[in-house]
């Protein structure tokens, strides 16, 4: 079926069962639910969008099935798998919302009084569930049949997986929130100081403790779900990264919520040692605490056993790139929460010293500044003590670790934003120096006061700069030493029948690979004769570069690189047809071989890196304009209060 066809037919059919199903909902609640007074207009509507919404449907799914009924291959086309898991997805979410409204209100049946219109509200939430649960079983029983095709559970995968995540995601988040209001909630209950958040209602209690229990729920089913979707061994392809993927998300985002909570705490003492009345209850971070702990704790127990089963499927080098994610994202925001608490402090000391002196305003944003800055630098040397070892290792743990993309990005971010923060606040120093000498300029604040702020931002963005610049200049001396070890390990052997060119691809070579020990060795008999010294040559290599056609046949050339020990890179024929192989240039071909050469050297995988096409140029555009954004607006902002 053509893509645009199949879009039409897809997308189509999920719009109109949707509005029919929904429609079909308001009118059994307009008639099951007691004391109902539905507007005539109202029940006009739903009727009408009932009559014309579900033949339309009906009719594109008919089209639709029919057409994955006389070609199997279409059962397992994106358009149809992204039609089955979405509509999962559309019905199981809503029905997810009735089961919490119905225990919470099963819940609520105890309190005094009980809540109001619970008869009604229980009768629109069994109406949406009986519905949503009839729309599900018919889905499943729909994927089902699908997936009992040859090829369609492998084409499938990706989206069971994505829905698998986004459900596991859910019920963990639905459950924390929840669990966090039970928290403070039973605070409230302990500390009944003055000033004290009022404890919630009883239903509002009941609705967190039924969210609380669906959500554990949830997430149990498919985090399990996950597990079976891994335990497939080398099978499982990128099903085994997500157990591991999902466990340093929940790591990354409790340790997060931890360091929000603990920070807010923080601040509450801090204001409270300068002399600033209390503000805020402390229940609500300390509640956010205590549940980031735990969950933190919990993936971090699981998170070997995740990284067990993705070494088992995908290798060490995988394991190892996605083990280096968690710490260089902490990383990430200990630097960043350092960064900022250390410029809050400098900015109000100087101010405290000057005649502006230390005003109200002033300590509140010490205490802030202070309790991000006493959060994130102790979390950020941790974690640099923990990584930077593995970077200063020899061999081939050590060059993973520094090639690692965690730690690039992590270097390279910090090293744009370190550039651009030391940009904005030199240009405003050198633009108050100037306005000062022309006369014509003036500040909000004293002109001493302006250049001690500018200065101290600056000098903290070239301390910042210096930092990781020397991190990041180590590691290519480190690289450069290992890449050189490693290339005199591997004398490589050019090959070049009957005289054919390849003093170009030689030259590429020892340009790009200056360490790698290579001779060209040109066949002066061809594939028809070997003599002595070039069966010798074959024999001792330890890499062979070897192009295609001079491998073929059954020639005594063929059969003498059949027969050499050593590791063989082919070269594509130029005069023959290559399935799966694009045409390259010969500046290109040269490019990937160094690149193989480099790969097989530090005992990876041969891979090939494709350029970059329109549509990647252009993503790659809008992430890098967003990027600056996110680092370029608040560091604006931050010292726009200057001028």
């Amino acid at each position: 079926m053509p893509a645009l066809r199949r879009a039409y037919l897809y997308l189509t059919a999920a719009i109109s069962l949707q509005v029919a199903v929904w429609a079909a909902i308001s009118l059994l609640r307009a008639y099951l639910t007691p004391n109902a007074d539905p507007l005539a207009a109202n029940l006009a509507l739903q009727i009408a969008v009932l009559l014309v919404a579900t033949p339309v449907f009906v009719l594109h799914w008919r089209q639709a099935d029919k057409l994955a009924s006389a070609d199997p291959a279409e059962r397992a086309s994106t358009g149809r798998q992204l039609y089955a898991y979405g509509m999962t997805v559309l019905f199981l979410a809503p029905a997810l919302v009735a089961v919490i409204d119905l225990l919470t209100l099963l819940l609520s049946l105890g309190l005094t009084p009980p809540p109001s219109e619970a008869g009604p509200r229980a009768a629109r939430s069994l109406v949406s569930l009986a519905v949503l649960a009839g729309m599900l079983f018919w889905q499943q029983r729909l994927l089902s049949a699908d997936l009992a095709e040859p090829g369609v559970a492998r084409a499938a995968a990706p989206f069971r997986r994505l829905y698998t995540v986004i459900f596991t995601l859910a019920g963990l988040s639905i459950w924390t929130g929840a669990t966090v209001g039970l928290i403070s909630w039973i605070l409230t209950g302990i500390d009944t100081a003055p000033g004290a958040l009022p404890a919630p209602s009883g239903t509002a209690t009941a609705e967190m403790v039924a969210a609380a229990v669906v959500g554990v729920l949830l997430w149990v089913f498919f985090w399990r779900r996950l597990g079976t979707e891994a335990a497939a061994g080398p099978a499982a392809g990128r099903g085994a990264l997500l157990p591991a993927a999902f466990v340093h998300l929940a790591l990354l985002s409790a340790a997060a919520a931890t360091l929000g909570g603990g920070a807010l705490l923080l601040i509450g003492f801090l204001r409270a040692a300068l002399s600033l009345p209390p503000r805020g209850d402390y229940r609500g971070p300390l509640s956010v605490l205590i549940v980031g702990a735990l969950v933190w704790a919990y993936h971090h127990r699981v998170r070997a056993a995740a990284l067990a089963v993705v070494d088992g499927a995908a290798g060490a080098a995988t394991t190892a790139s996605l083990r280096a994610w968690y710490p260089y994202a902490m990383a990430i925001l200990g630097m960043g929460a350092a960064l900022a608490g250390l410029s809050a402090v400098v900015n109000i000391l100087i101010r405290a010293l000057s005649s502006v002196g230390l005003v109200d305003s002033g300590r509140e944003q010490l205490a802030w500044g202070a309790a991000v800055l006493l959060m994130g630098l102790p979390l950020w040397a941790l974690v640099w003590r923990r990584v930077e070892p593995w970077a200063q290792q020899a061999g081939p743990e050590g060059d993973r670790a520094r090639s690692a993309l965690a730690r690039k990005v992590y270097l390279y971010f910090y090293l744009l934003v370190s550039a651009l923060s030391f940009l904005i606040a030199a240009v405003y120093l050198v633009y108050r120096l100037v306005g000062q000498a022309l006369g014509g300029v003036t500040g909000t604040d004293p002109f001493g006061l302006d250049l001690a702020e500018a200065g101290a931002m600056a000098l903290i963005a070239a301390g910042a700069w210096l930092l990781h610049f020397a991190a990041l200049r180590g590691d290519g001396d480190l690289a450069a030493r290992g890449q050189a070890g490693r290339l005199a390990d591997w004398p490589a052997l050019l090959l070049a029948a009957d005289g054919e060119a390849s003093a170009d691809l030689e030259a590429a070579l020892r340009r790009e690979l200056p360490d790698l020990p290579l001779s060209r060795l040109v066949l002066a008999g061809g594939a028809a004769s070997l003599d002595g010294a070039d069966a010798m040559a074959l024999a001792s290599a330890t890499l062979i570069i070897v192009p295609a056609a001079a491998a073929m046949g059954a020639s005594p050339l063929a059969a003498a690189i059949a027969a050499a020990p050593a590791r063989k890179l082919y070269l594509p024929a130029g005069s023959a047809d290559w399935v799966g192989v694009e045409p390259w240039s010969a500046e290109d071909l040269a490019e990937h071989l160094a690149r193989a050469v480099n790969q097989v050297a530090a005992g990876h995988e041969v891979t090939l890196r494709r350029p970059m096409g329109l549509g990647a140029m252009i993503a790659t555009g809008v992430a890098v304009a967003i990027l600056l954004g996110i680092i370029g607006v608040p560091l604006w902002l931050f010292f726009d209060h200057l001028v």
